[in-house]
């Protein structure tokens, strides 16, 4: 029953043991359960959808809740047999209410979240079913059925392109699920029009699924599509028996046969085909005189062979006893065929209010069944029109989406303003050492840390709170731009052994500053101080007496001030990580208690992780990190974020992830890195609207962290091609962290270069000054792809002479130094030779100790082309390639492998991959805007008339887009 393509025989056995069982053991209510459990995947999968097999399993869990009503497999059955076998409102709700004490009792439960889903799908409520789905999805044992589950709904609610998406998700798990295989099938003729992709698709279920009803439909589908109808036939043929009964295809064989011989030309072999239909249909209606699907064939076949008369009296008591639906596979030929063309053209243009699953513009362009309509210039103004509908067609562009940013904080969106919001700027250093600023902004830190604990308050978090470190902004220009009534103010002076904090609460409205003391302690015991200072501003806002206590600290004086080193100059810069690590090693060496220290240190480690380490060593020691906070606080909720971020990027436990998030979301009031963490791990699982909530409610927590900003354009923006959007993000984090900011600056610099080629990239660029970080470095590169390249040696050479030579070539060293895919292009041998040596000597220290991070692997792949060795090359880039293959999220798989490695499979002149890397980014959702038309890692495929296909759709894309704004 577990298996990822069931057939009938298996179900036949289970039966004979479930029977075999019951025997030996009638009074056993898990036996029962089990048969009801079993008769519903007959139902399900269409093997046995008749009313006999439906009375089994109602029969079946009858008897298991007269022997045990209580237990939970008896309860889930019951649940579960309401739930499929009947659809109407109170059946589901009563299901429901069986479920949901259950989730309750067990939340991990993927079988009950997956009832459900579906629960909820049938109330109407899609994205409630989805998101369930999604919860099962995360337990591995329930990967791939609700994988499955949420594959069919959204393809039920025409959300192709969603569905797309999901069946890929599903084939990542189960490579041959025939479900999968149909839906790519289907989707890939009667939504993206490409039928060789749908073929393919086809061709890959397994062999034995072939001969059922399912997989034949679908092939005789996409085989017709194609007008291959040899192939059609023999899809149905190769199923031994005359009716098929699986949806979305039920009917007699001989009628898709006979259709297949007649659009071949061989009518004398389709009327026997239709003949022996029509007998099968005969046979049924006997049985069932009534049935809406039977009486629909039998008016089509007989319309098939000639006697009309009969056909449309057929077809005439089908409306006057069902009506004239417009659902279903059958009602299209229905209205084709007993229609005039006029009249059923006019029919399928009333199919645009409500479409159906059948009725996108790429199946009227494909399916035979439209072909007596072709010649009418009013059908092709329809398939125009449904081109022009999001509902109906992919080439549509969305009119009625808000875009992302205009969905992003702004003033008028920000929490309304009261008296118990308040932000904590910097403390002023009085120590009289510039050298002791760490050890103040710390002790701040610290101090809104345990602030922010408290659910009476909202406290803006660090990033903003320290933006205005040393700018000459008002009190109320602060407060405005970080949305709070109150700004707590104050000075720090460290003494010999003597620590004295003076605190102040200013009033944003009119300025008036309240001193609220000056508390002083031995350095010993700066806790309690940190804690004196936080309680005096909670009970002045509350009005209540609290017992504030700071959590995850420590009692030694050498630990808590190498751990204040360390949280400055992590927050520093990159480059500044090593060094952090070390601080805050020292701290927890001094103290192994310290937890809040060791959840720092795991934090540090984890971000060398991926792109710069991604050694044992790291893995071990951060890992370890992680435990030995827990172990000491096992509900810090930095400790707790941290775990969930590294089983989030590192285990893809994504559940365990969940868990996490969840627990620290009961602890205290939702922070900004909580959301964050949230956003990260709804990104990584494709659900991006959920990601796209968390992260605006992180904005809106710490409407000045600038790496927010830039994440959420890198991230969401870029990646989907809302190149807009993301122009305005990146000088809005520009502008928040500094206009001299590498990152958002560089990015901003790539998006004009992606958005409108190298010489609007290079304009940009001029209109800063050559001072900017990382300035040189860019004009290097556009010069290069604009083969301005004598300007480029001579800024190349200029460089070269400027950086000392010991700097590593692999590390993460200075901005400007020109790389070796710059070099290469630049055609400076010798130069490119020594280096590649270099980075390959480099590089392979890295692999020596585990390390196979994606900085040193695409270094190490780019440096052994240019040695000519080009064999150790693609052994590298496909060992990354069967890594990358076994990554669950798209997301991620698109980060660390795709968009990094198709450039390099171009340095090899692998035309067939780079198209296919390309494909598949655009089949995830992702747009390819690496510079496909200008950058000198494709001149080996460029003449590739596939790439030069693929550049030109990128090229006509952006054309569409609106021109950038100037700055």
């Amino acid at each position: 029953m577990d298996k990822v393509n069931v057939l009938p025989g298996d179900l036949n056995t289970a039966a004979g043991l479930l029977e075999q069982a019951a025997k030996l053991a009638p009074n056993d209510a898990l036996v029962w359960a089990t048969w009801a459990q079993l008769d519903l995947v007959y139902v399900a999968l269409d093997f046995d959808n008749t009313p006999s097999r439906h009375n089994a399993a109602r029969a079946h869990i009858a008897q298991a809740n007269a022997l045990d009503p209580a237990s939970r497999e008896t309860r889930y059955t019951q649940a579960e047999v309401m739930r499929s076998l009947a659809w109407d409102s109170d059946t589901q709700a009563a299901a429901e209410k069986i479920l949901r004490p259950m989730l309750t009792e067990a939340p991990e439960d993927g079988r009950v979240l997956i009832q459900l889903g579906w629960v909820a799908f049938a109330q109407g409520r899609m994205d409630d079913a989805v998101a369930l789905f999604d919860r099962a999805a995360l337990l591995p044992a329930f990967a791939i059925e609700a994988t499955y589950c949420k594959a069919l709904v959204l393809v039920l609610r025409n959300r192709f392109g969603d569905a797309s998406r999901a069946s890929d998700q599903l084939l990542v798990l189960a490579p041959t699920h025939a479900f999968a295989l149909c839906q790519k099938a289907w989707l890939s003729v009667g939504w993206h029009e490409d039928p060789q992709a749908a073929r393919e698709y086809i061709e890959r279920i397994p062999p034995q699924m072939r001969v059922e009803d399912m997989s034949a439909y679908f092939a005789y589908h996409v085989y017709m599509s194609r007008r291959e109808y040899d192939q059609a036939v023999q899809a149905i043929r190769a199923v031994p028996r005359d009716y098929l009964s699986a949806q979305p295809g039920p009917g007699p064989s001989g009628f898709y046969i006979g259709d297949a011989l007649a659009a071949a030309g061989k009518s004398a072999a389709a009327e026997i085909e239709w003949r022996r239909g029509l007998a099968t249909v005969e046979r049924r209606l006997a049985e069932a005189p009534s049935d809406e699907t039977l009486m629909k064939f039998k008016a089509l076949l007989l319309a098939r062979l000639g006697d009309r008369v009969a056909a449309e009296r057929v077809w005439k008591a089908v409306v006057e006893l069902h009506g004239d639906k417009a659902w279903g596979g059958l009602a299209a030929p229905l209205h084709i065929e007993f229609l005039p063309p006029e009249e059923a053209i006019a029919w399928l243009n009333g199919r645009l209010k409500e479409p159906q699953l059948w009725f996108t513009a790429a199946a009227l362009r494909l399916n035979p069944v439209y072909d007596p309509l072709r010649a009418n210039p009013k059908f092709t103004a329809l398939i125009e029109k449904m081109d022009a509908d999001p509902r109906l067609s992919p080439k549509a562009k969305p009119a009625s989406a808000p875009s992302p940013i205009s969905q992003l904080p702004s003033p008028s969106d920000q929490p309304k303003v009261d008296q118990k919001s308040v932000a904590v700027l910097p403390f002023a250093n009085l120590s009289g050492d510039k050298e002791q600023e760490y050890f103040s902004d710390g002790l701040t830190e610290e101090i809104l840390n345990t602030l922010a604990r408290e659910r009476d308050l909202r406290v803006p978090g660090r990033a903003s709170s320290f933006s205005f470190k040393g700018k000459n902004a008002s009190s109320a220009e602060i407060a405005k731009a970080l949305n709070v009534s109150r700004l707590v103010e104050g000075s720090v002076r460290k003494a010999g052994n003597k620590v004295r904090i003076s605190v102040s609460l200013t009033r944003a409205s009119d300025g008036f500053s309240e001193e609220l003391g000056t508390f002083t302690e031995e350095l010993s015991d700066v806790f309690a101080l940190q804690e004196k200072v936080a309680r005096a501003v909670v009970e002045k806002l509350t009005q209540r007496t609290v017992a504030t206590v700071s959590v995850g600290l420590t009692r030694d004086a050498a630990a808590y001030d190498a751990y204040l080193k360390g949280r400055a100059l992590q927050t520093r810069a990159a480059d500044t990580r090593a060094e952090a690590i070390a601080f805050y090693e020292q701290a927890v060496a001094l103290d192994p208690k310290f937890a809040l220290a060791w959840a720092r240190l795991a934090e540090a480690r984890f971000r060398t992780f991926g792109f710069f380490d991604s050694s044992p060593a790291v893995v071990q020691g951060t890992r370890e990190a992680i435990e030995r906070a827990l172990a000491t606080q096992p509900d810090l909720p930095e400790a707790l974020i941290m775990r969930a971020n590294w089983r989030r990027g590192v285990e893809e436990d994504y559940a365990g992830a969940e868990r996490d998030l969840a627990r620290v979301e009961s602890l205290r009031p939702p922070t900004a890195d909580l959301r964050y963490a949230q956003a990260m791990l709804a990104r990584d699982l494709s659900r991006f609207d959920e990601a796209f909530r968390f992260y605006r409610e992180a904005m809106l927590l710490d409407p000045q962290n600038g790496d927010f900003t830039n994440a959420y354009a890198v991230s969401f923006c870029m990646p989907r091609g809302e190149f807009v959007e993301a122009d305005q993000l990146f000088r809005r984090a520009m502008t928040i962290q500094a206009p001299n900011s590498i990152i958002p600056f560089n990015n901003l610099i790539n998006l004009r270069q992606a958005w409108r080629g190298p010489e609007a990239a290079l304009r940009l660029l001029d209109r800063f000054p050559p001072t900017q970080a990382g300035w040189r470095s860019r004009r290097l590169n556009l010069l290069i792809v604009l083969g301005r390249l004598d300007e480029a040696r001579a800024l190349a050479a200029e460089l070269e002479g400027s950086l000392a030579p010991a700097v590593s070539l692999i590390t993460f060293g200075p901005q400007d130094r020109p790389d070796l895919g710059q070099l290469m292009a630049l055609g400076l041998t010798d130069l490119v030779q020594a280096r590649a040596r270099q980075v390959v000597a480099d590089a392979s220290r890295e692999f020596a100790r585990g390390n196979r991070a994606r900085r040193f692997r695409t270094l190490f792949i780019r440096a052994e082309i240019a040695l000519g060795n080009r064999d150790s090359a693609r052994a590298e880039l496909e060992e990354w390639r069967a890594e990358a293959q076994r990554i669950k999220s798209d997301y991620r798989r698109y980060t660390d492998f795709t968009s990094g490695a198709f450039p390099l499979y171009a340095l090899l002149g692998d035309a067939d991959t780079v198209v296919a890397l390309l494909q598949e980014l655009r089949a995830s959702g992702f747009i390819a805007s690496d510079h496909l038309a200008h950058s000198p890692d494709y001149a080996a495929v460029r003449n590739d008339s596939r790439f030069q296909e693929l550049v030109r759709q990128y090229n006509d894309w952006t054309k569409a887009l609106p021109d950038p704004t100037d700055l």
